[in-house]
This record gives C-alpha cells, structure tokens and sequence, in this order.
C-alpha cells in the first residue's frame, strides 16, 4: 500500500488525464531503471506515445506546441508507467478511476492505509510494539500528504495570469523593436545583426525557460522523471523487508543458543 500511495500521488502530479487507462503496472525486481531522459529509450517504446516516428518531425510539433495534447500526455503517461509492488487489483483500478479529482485518489489510498495499519494492530501482528510507536506511523503519513499537497501547489497552481500575460508583451514589443533599434543605431550591418540575434535570443529564451519551470512535471521532455522516483522507493522497501542487520547482536545470539540447544540434542 506504501507503493500504491506513492503511485498515485506521482501519477496525480503528473497530470494524467480522468479515466484514461491507468498507468499502472506491478514492479518487478531487478529490472533496470526507467531512463531519466525520455529520448534514451528505444525507438519501439518512444514510437508508443509519439504519432510519427520522424525525430525531425516531432521536434517541430514540439517546438511550435502541439505535443502537449491530452492524446499526447496519456500516451506518453502509458509508455510510462507507474510500477506498483504486489501490483494493482482490478478492484483498486476500478475504485481508484471512481475517485474524482487527483487529491480524492491520493486521500482515498492514505485512508486504505491507514485501515490497513489500524486493522493489523488491533488483530494484534504488531506484537508488544508500544502505541505511541504506532502512531508515528499515522504521522508519517501525514508528513508524506503534506509533502505531497505542498507539490501539489506547484502542480495546480498556476503563474499569476497578468503577471504572465504582461512577460509575454514585452518579449513581444521585443521582439518587434529590437531589430528596428539595432538598424538605426549600429551601422555593421553583421554585427547589429549578431548583436539583434543574442538580445532577443537571451529574452524569449528566459521566457520560454520560465514555462517549462512553471510546472515541473508535465513539460515533456523536461519533466521531472516521476516513474524513476517510483522504481527507487520500490526498489528501497523491498530492502527495508530483507531482514535485519546481519550482524545484530540478537541474531548472534539466537544462533549461539540453537547451536547449543543442537549440541545438548546429541549428547
């Protein structure tokens, strides 16, 4: 359930569209990790979330803005996926596609936890372990929803509508007067083009910069690589579960008394 909370908080945060297939997959030990840039992949996979398999091509779709579709975004979500260990039960896919909105999906997994944690301790498999230990479970849970709404804001929230508005007017008038400025004042005609070229270059491309900085996890191919994050925490609990420190004085100790309890055996 950690895994599946992890899941869905990032595919939350990732924007994937309501009621698209889900995007995710049961984790699989040992399996390499989702690359960090998404052109690394290969052509059979990258082919799955792109309508055309001419690179040229893509990279001008990109540039003038129409790779950003929610067609596009759920295929690439696909090509991506979150993977979940102990997998996903048709069951869960089905409530969690019931939720709507992306913090009903996050709360609704918190509170499968949160039973799950409360219904094992009353059944008594936490053993001896002391309440007040329990409960900084709770609290870490909590810790972790507030991490989770606090990049929330980020996702949802958008750059203040005027302020983005009058930043996109001036990298106009900008682009518009720049050259008119350079060709009555610098008499090269190579250099006031050079000098035009790097002054308006510097402009639009702090603007575009401030764009994709805007929403870190959807701007595709300058996202925040979400689906490797999930692959590590995976990869993290399933060592968390491997047992305790080899080397722990406990675990000695059983070994020297069943060891002694074989020597008395035979004698």
């Amino acid at each position: 359930l950690l895994s599946l909370l992890s899941a869905v908080a990032m595919s939350t945060l990732r924007n994937d569209v309501e009621h698209a297939e889900s995007p995710l997959s049961t984790f699989e030990k040992g399996l390499p990790w989702p690359h960090v840039d998404p052109d690394a992949y290969s052509a059979d996979v990258r082919k799955g979330w792109a309508k055309t398999t001419h690179r040229s091509l893509n990279v001008f779709r990109y540039m003038i803005g129409l790779t950003r579709t929610d067609q596009d975004r759920t295929l690439y979500n696909a090509a991506r996926p979150f993977r979940v260990v102990g997998g996903v039960s048709d069951a869960e896919v089905e409530m969690l596609q019931t939720a709507r909105g992306p913090l009903a999906k996050v709360a609704l997994c918190s509170m499968w936890l949160e039973e799950f944690i409360s219904r094992e301790h009353m059944a008594g498999s936490t053993g001896k372990i002391a309440p007040p230990i329990i409960s900084r479970l709770y609290q870490f849970i909590s810790d972790g929803m507030l991490g989770y709404n606090q990049a929330r804001k980020v996702a949802y929230i958008p750059f203040p509508f005027p302020h983005a508005q009058i930043t996109s007017l001036f990298v106009l008038v900008l682009i518009i007067f720049i050259p008119i400025l350079m060709l009555t004042y610098v008499t090269d005609p190579y250099f006031g083009g050079s000098l035009n070229l790097l002054t308006v270059m510097c402009f639009t491309g702090l603007h575009e910069v401030a764009r994709e900085l805007e929403n870190p996890f959807v701007n595709v191919p300058n996202d925040i690589p979400l689906n490797n994050f999930q692959a590590q925490f995976n990869e993290a609990l399933m060592m968390m579960f491997s047992g305790w420190n080899p080397d722990a004085y406990w675990q000695s100790t059983k070994k020297e008394h069943e060891s002694e309890e074989g020597e008395d055996t035979k004698s």
